[in-house]
């Protein structure tokens, strides 16, 4: 087909790079990309959408329809929130089209030349269908799983447009939420669409548009636009959800819901009850997005009868508030607030709580009517605490669980998180006598004051930084008498400056206590408290024994692992051997798909004596879609072999007899990376054009590279760390770096539900911790740190916000990548590590990776507490 060659290339580089803007495109261009506009997919009321083709990839291509009243204003807005939003639950928009061309038309009998407007806007097609074809399928009803994450989806959207774009879309329905083949949501249509600026949170317009049904009564009779608009539209579309049909006539109704759902049923209550108060009348008792979102993703909840005025729905049901978990043994005056009868109750004693620890959730704090921001204690103690602290400041989990085994030091991690821009400043006591737990550290002990208490221990954290420490049950021959420990956590944070902590904890000595003079100080310094309590006791069952297994499959008969991959679409494991050897293994079956030895071992001499060497295969990957896998030995050539016949694809020296250590596979194009830690170039291969170096980078100033990482959201860039300590991003299009950043010998590009894209580090030199960066800003956002441990290596998961971490001493770590809390410690003493991946799969809760050291492969399965 004839394309402009200039339109062709620059729509490929925008579907190969999602960090391309859109582009103006030419009539002629997207008459020739959709056969003459010849295959409709679907229609709607702004205009007709026509299926595209560019190469390899499909466009949905929206022609706006002449007849409709359409400004070039709204034009222009809707282009300009297009532009804009760039996140994984927004349908991705391409490029634009807006031409007038005159044509002769017949007008009164005569024929007239007449200007005809021509407007379209292209998007990447999703290839299964609306949210209105799945609430129109009778199959899914049962599939909770899925609607919840349909529903989680379809809010972290909404976050993404009132956050961080400040973008109202007026038109959210059922119609304009399309699914993608895993059922992930994607919000399209911004036709109606409203950006507001910082100054302006709520508008009056004399244009009503929207979908009845959706559209917000206010907004329906007095022309009032806000926030709170979509949050209806939000609340109808949860409603459908969780009745899994279009009629809503019968949904308050819900006990079969809940009957039907009774694994899930405290996320199907939640749900309900928020759609129940996404719905009210009042626009103001509607919650925001934030405090949506904070709902769906809280797991402790406070069972308590609403009263009517704070109660959105049509009847007075039971429903759930959520609050922080540490809250149950924090409430001032409440035994047990599981057992609170009045909800008054509840706000008086929490107005007053809220004031001085603010460890109430947005959700609960809007139930109740109370505003953190203006609340004015008499005490001047109160007036330190800050709305922010309880998300800036995170101690996670607040309750650790051991299985009691006689003579066994048993540890357990708490994370500590400083999300703000200020060093934070930590002390941890023990609130009981003669406790039977320590804090592990590795320098510090832990001395004995002289009430019998142990002293507290002091660490100053880093801004944006998680510390995880861990407290170890002491060995002991029985059972402790006391079922748990509790600890008090302090965290202070003043000025931006280190040294202002510093003086702060000279001041106060190793116990704080917490009193005006104390706040006096704090208040002067401009700093935040944070006060919680920890807690620590023993079980009888091993802890989270159903939610995490391992296996081990042995490769002794190979020679030690050096390298390992994961092939893309089977449940196979790739590694290459210290023997020359490359074998594949079934991880499902832990049974060998083959094996082949791809190097002999040789005899190099040196002063007259013969030595035998044996050859590594330092690096190993599959080309899937080839059925190949290729090695890089370690005399500098790559080697290429069908997986299948066993056959040798091809040969050919790529790094002058230098060891290769790191191979890279190009998703798409005919593309294979190498690099050695002896050579400071890295090649890019050909195969279709037999195997010719279509380009070399350059960049790096160290003797060698020793690592290379693709991006698996935009695979035309990659990373690499040479010897120097120093990491480069790179396109492949070009041989000059984008970004470089100092201090790293291991890198992996991070996923998470931002469209930006993140680069986790750790340095050879200094491994102590690692760093996320953002690489737009080329800022650390975040360091994650074990406290006495050092980070040697790390994989992040290509699809989820999930990064591993391997310590020195063979532990592994789990952490997620939204909140920055550690959420899995696995001790694994044998591990000397040869590399670890994740291994994909569609399931959200199920993480899976695998470990590569000197005996074997391990591969670690968890899933995840909802």
């Amino acid at each position: 087909m004839d394309y402009p060659d200039n339109e062709l290339e620059a729509m490929e580089r925008v579907l190969n790079d999602t960090n391309e803007e859109p582009i103006m495109l030419s009539y002629t261009f997207l008459k020739n990309v959709t056969n003459n506009f010849a295959e409709v997919i679907g229609s709607g009321g702004f205009g007709i959408v026509y299926m595209g083709v560019v190469r390899n990839w499909k466009l949905a291509v929206k022609k706006l329809y002449e007849k409709y009243d359409f400004s070039d204003k709204q034009f222009e807005e809707e282009l300009t929130c297009l532009i804009r939003v760039k996140h994984k639950n927004i349908v991705r928009f391409l490029g634009y089209c807006s031409e007038t061309q005159r044509k002769v038309e017949q007008h009164n009998g005569r024929f007239i030349l007449a200007d005809i407007r021509q407007r379209f806007l292209c998007f990447e097609y999703i290839s299964d269908k609306s949210l209105y074809d799945y609430l129109k399928d009778e199959s899914h009803k049962c599939d909770w799983d899925t609607t919840y994450q349909i529903i989680q989806g379809i809010c972290q959207g909404l976050r993404y447009l009132h956050n961080e774009e400040r973008i109202n879309h007026l038109d959210l329905k059922p119609d304009n939420i399309l699914l993608d083949g895993d059922m992930v949501p994607k919000i399209t249509d911004f036709g109606l669409s409203r950006h507001f600026s910082d100054e302006y949170s709520r508008i009056i317009t004399q244009t009503i548009g929207g979908t009845l049904g959706y559209t917000a009564p206010e907004y329906l009779n007095n022309g009032e636009i806000s926030f709170k608009s979509d949050i209806f539209s939000l609340g109808v579309i949860m409603k459908q959800l969780l009745r899994g049909s279009m009629d809503l006539s019968d949904f308050e109704n819900w006990q079969q819901l809940l009957d039907n759902n009774d694994i899930h049923r405290s996320q199907v209550k939640r749900c309900i009850r928020i759609a129940q108060l996404c719905v009210d009348d009042d626009q103001h008792r509607r919650p925001t997005i934030d405090c949506i979102t904070d709902m769906l993703n809280k797991e402790t909840v406070i069972e308590t009868t609403v009263p009517q005025d704070f109660d959105s729905s049509r009847d007075s049901s039971r429903s759930t508030l959520h609050v922080n978990s540490d809250l149950s043994q924090q409430l001032p005056g409440i035994d047990n607030p599981r057992k609170l009868e009045s909800t008054s109750k509840v706000k008086t004693i929490l107005t007053d709580f809220v004031a001085y620890t603010l460890q109430v959730s947005s959700g609960l704090s809007q139930l109740l009517g109370i505003d953190p921001g203006k609340v004015e204690p008499s005490s001047e103690a109160s007036r330190c605490w800050s709305s922010k602290t309880s998300k800036m400041l995170d101690v996670h989990p607040l309750e650790l669980r051991y299985p009691w085994e006689p003579n066994q030091r048993i540890g357990c991690p708490v994370s500590l998180t400083n999300r703000t821009d200020r060093y934070v400043g930590v002390w941890i006591t023990p609130t009981c006598p003669d406790t039977f737990f320590d804090f592990l550290f590795p320098v510090l002990k832990w001395p004995q004051t002289e009430e019998g208490l142990c002293s507290p221990l002091f660490h100053i954290m880093k801004p944006h930084s998680t510390w995880v420490v861990s407290v170890t049950m002491k060995k002991q021959p029985q059972p402790p008498l006391r079922d748990k420990d509790k600890f008090e956590v302090l965290m202070i944070a003043t000025g931006s400056a280190k040294e202002d902590i510093e003086h702060l904890a000279l001041s106060i000595g190793n116990k704080p206590n917490i009193d005006d003079n104390l706040l006096k100080q704090i208040k002067k310094l401009g700093g935040e408290v944070h006060r919680t309590m920890l807690s620590a006791g023993t079980c009888y069952q091993p802890a989270n024994q159903a939610v995490i297994s391992h296996q081990i499959i042995s490769t002794r008969r190979f020679g030690s692992v050096y390298s390992l991959d994961v092939h893309p679409t089977e449940t196979w494991i790739l590694t290459g051997h210290r023997g020359g050897y490359v074998s594949i293994w079934n991880y499902h079956t832990q049974e060998r798909v083959m094996a082949l030895q791809v190097k002999k071992g040789y005899f190099y001499k040196f002063d007259s004596t013969s030595t035998s060497v044996t050859s590594c295969i330092y690096t190993a990957k599959f080309i899937a879609k080839n059925q190949w896998f290729a090695i890089g030995d370690d005399n500098g050539w790559v080697h290429v072999y069908n997986y299948t016949t066993r056959n040798k694809v091809e040969g050919f020296e790529a790094h002058d007899g230098k060891p290769i250590n790191s191979l890279a596979v190009h998703p798409t194009y005919p593309m294979l990376l190498s690099s050695s830690h002896f050579d400071s170039s890295i090649k890019l291969w050909d195969w279709d054009h037999g195997w010719v170096c279509a380009r070399t980078f350059d960049g790096h100033a160290g003797s060698g590279v020793l690592q290379l990482r693709l991006n698996q959201r935009d695979p035309n860039t990659f990373a690499s760390v040479d010897t120097d300590d120093t990491a480069k991003v790179w396109n492949i299009h070009s041989s000059r770096p984008i970004t470089t950043l100092v201090g790293s010998s291991s890198v992996d590009f991070l996923f998470n539900d931002s469209h930006r894209d993140f680069l986790v580090t750790c340095g050879l030199q200094t491994c102590v911790c690692a760093e996320i960066w953002d690489l737009r800003t080329e800022e650390r956002v975040h360091t994650l740190a074990v406290d006495g441990q050092s980070i040697c290596n790390l994989a992040c998961h290509p699809t989820l916000p999930t990064l591993v971490t391997m310590l020195l001493d063979g532990t592994v770590c789990l952490w997620d990548a939204t909140t920055y809390r550690l959420e899995k410690m696995l001790h694994f003493s044998d591990c000397i590590d040869r590399g670890m991946q994740f291994i994909e799969t569609k399931d959200e809760l199920t993480r899976r990776f695998v470990v590569g050291y000197n005996k074997g492969i391990a591969i670690w399965k968890l899933i995840c507490q909802q």
